[in-house]
């Protein structure tokens, strides 16, 4: 199995997969075999059918972009859905504005959070295979699928909707607001964690520019008027990164073929078109292509009434949102951790000289300041160590920590094994060794602190108040007077 490849949209750096440029529908006709043998043949509903169907031409063409036409829709290498098309068979101004080949078109999920609808309605068979998906990206990518409830609607107002249909299908990218992925009782876990892969904004590969120092296609072989699948993709498309012969994205070697013979030819002992899994570079270009860059800044320090207050600065300096961010901050000696800025977006947990503070998003582009009071002991602002992570992938993680010796650790899933954990504080509020924290009134001897409010959307920078934690220390003292014994 050769390592990974990219077909990226003009003007995004994602690497190693092929990144859809279109805002499209792919429909797969898969096997639940190793790999799939079945062309990705389109399948629409009748129900799509115009009144002028009948009449289109069989062809089309916009902004280098080669179209079946289907049942009165643009269909493109087979599986991808560009639109309907209007009664001369062009695609409307709107649609072929979204959809050829514009990279302003493509959309990733924000803050690489992928919110769904329970698929309650769909059969016993559909709900197992989508639920082995889902779990599936969770567990190998940084990637994090949370359901959409009512509870939590207003907060995602983009999601997925697993439709009930005659095969698989999914758009590719985000679309905005509700958008469906279509699957059957013939879709196998594969074949939908191949369509997620489509709505998470993965393309084809065997369309790379440079495919034929790889491959070699048969075109004598092809169904006729099915060549134009297999044609070589140019319009605002860069490569990155070597071509995956094992991607869970790749057409099988039989695809569209009329002979039984293979219309795209390997070396001897190279298979492609396997439906089981991403393969390990497919999970890396995923989260490299929704990657981005936290960083930490030095933190300001001054003594107030109840000791020593850190000023901290996150920063997200990337184009993507992160999720399930973790601050850990140390402070060696008999510290006692105290407060934290009201509003401040972060969650915060004691664990003796550690405190730990989780946040569930930071937006691109912006900053999360506030202010934390700590009772230092023997230690000095000068022993402080800091360490920042996230589940989303970090470009850079050069900037995620300020004067750490080694000793300080991320949680699962934040740079290290993945977890399907969106939270990685989740682990930290069932630890036993854990303090609780709780907020409280500000301290007036607070307010002429360094702290500053901190909203989810852009990380205010009005001062705030400083407030109280209460941090059950009664544990944690008890330990500390029969180490000392």
């Amino acid at each position: 199995m050769g390592p990974s490849r990219a077909l990226l949209s003009a003007g995004h750096t994602s690497p190693t997969l092929s990144v859809a440029l279109v805002s499209s529908v792919a429909l797969l006709m898969l096997a639940g075999c190793a790999r799939a043998s079945d062309p990705e043949l389109f399948r629409a509903d009748p129900a799509l059918q115009n009144d002028f169907t009948a009449s289109l031409p069989t062809h089309g063409s916009t902004g280098g972009i080669k179209y079946e036409i289907i049942q009165g829709l643009a269909v493109f290498e087979g599986d991808i859905l560009l639109g309907a098309v209007d009664e001369s068979g062009t695609i409307p101004g709107k649609m072929r504005s979204r959809g050829l080949a514009r990279s302003d078109a493509f959309g990733r999920w924000p803050d690489g959070i992928v919110p769904y609808l329970d698929p309650v309605d769909n059969s016993p068979t559909q709900q197992k295979n989508i639920r082995e998906a889902l779990e599936h990206w969770m567990e190998r990518t940084r990637i994090t699928f949370v359901e959409r409830t009512p509870d939590n609607e207003e907060q995602y107002p983009h999601y997925l909707r697993f439709e009930s249909s005659y095969s698989c299908a999914s758009y590719v990218g985000m679309q905005g607001f509700e958008q469906a992925i279509m699957v059957s009782d013939a879709c196998s876990a594969g074949s939908i964690i191949h369509e997620i892969g489509h709505a998470l904004g993965l393309f084809h590969e065997h369309t790379r520019s440079d495919r034929d120092n790889y491959v070699q296609i048969d075109w004598e072989q092809i169904v006729d008027d099915k060549d134009i699948n297999f044609d070589v993709q140019n319009a605002n498309t860069q490569n990155l990164g070597p071509y995956d012969y094992g991607s869970i994205m790749h057409y099988g070697e039989y695809f569209f073929s009329k002979s039984g013979l293979p219309t795209i030819i390997v070396a001897d002992g190279v298979e492609i078109g396997q439906r089981i899994e991403l393969s390990e570079t497919d999970a890396q270009s995923v989260d490299q292509m929704y990657a981005t860059d936290l960083a930490l800044l030095p933190p300001d320090t001054t003594t107030g009434a109840t000791g020593l207050e850190l000023g901290v600065t996150v920063l997200n300096q990337g184009n993507l949102g992160a999720h399930a961010l973790e601050l850990v901050v140390k402070l060696p000696g008999a510290t006692q951790w105290q407060g934290i800025s009201r509003d401040s977006g972060w969650q915060c947990a004691s664990y003796g000289e550690e405190l730990r503070c989780t946040r569930p998003t930071l937006a691109e582009q912006t900053e999360s300041r506030f202010t934390l009071a700590v009772d230092p002991g023997t230690a000095s602002s000068e022993d402080v160590m800091m360490l920042l992570s996230s589940r989303t992938l970090d470009g850079n993680t050069s900037n995620n920590h300020y004067n750490d010796d080694g000793s300080l650790t991320a949680a699962a899933g934040n740079g290290g094994a993945r977890s399907n954990a969106s939270e990685p504080a989740a682990a930290a509020a069932n630890d036993s060794d854990a303090q609780a924290v709780a907020i409280m009134p500000a301290m007036a001897s607070a307010q002429s602190g360094s702290g500053a409010s901190d909203d989810a959307a852009g990380g205010g920078a009005g001062n705030g108040s400083l407030a109280l934690l209460v941090l059950s220390l009664i544990g944690w003292r008890r330990r500390q007077a029969l180490a000392r014994h």
